[in-house]
């Protein structure tokens, strides 16, 4: 996935009408906008990632289960995990979140940060290992490491 093909596809009117649970109009795309979208905001650029970009957020809600899914599936259509498409995120906490969603008991063994900000993190799940990759790379755009 190409994070600036996401460059204009924020809004803040988005962001408050996913937040007051107005997604009748929401499908994968326009939550690949509000997520990746957002990292090009100012806010973004200053560490500020609100609550409800978080799938914990929405899981701890009573009517947050929509919210959660639609964050979900939108990190989900960005790759497969692999080495060669790895999920995009724009912060670590949300790489824990797609684990504990995706591979519901796994055991985090380890985790590395790979050349081109990808990092790996190692699972074991029901006695199998397996490396998951994340494209973190905005957020190390944002902190210009």
């Amino acid at each position: 996935m190409n994070y600036n093909d996401y460059e204009h596809s924020f809004s803040y009117d988005l962001l408050k009408d996913f937040e007051e649970g107005r997604i009748d109009n929401l499908d994968t795309e326009t939550t690949r906008g509000l997520i990746y979208g957002y990292t090009f905001t100012e806010d973004y650029g200053e560490g500020n990632i609100p609550d409800t970009l978080s799938m914990k957020y929405w899981s701890e809600q009573d009517d947050g289960l929509e919210q959660e899914l639609l964050l979900l599936d939108a990190m989900l259509s960005t790759g497969d995990g692999s080495s060669d498409s790895p999920y995009c995120v724009i912060c670590v906490a949300q790489e824990y979140e797609l684990l504990r969603s995706v591979f519901p008991g796994s055991i985090m063994i380890k985790q590395r940060l790979l050349p081109g900000y990808i990092d790996c993190i190692e699972i074991e799940e029901e006695g199998q290992r397996r490396s998951v990759y994340f494209d973190i790379s905005q957020w190390f755009k944002r902190t210009k490491v």
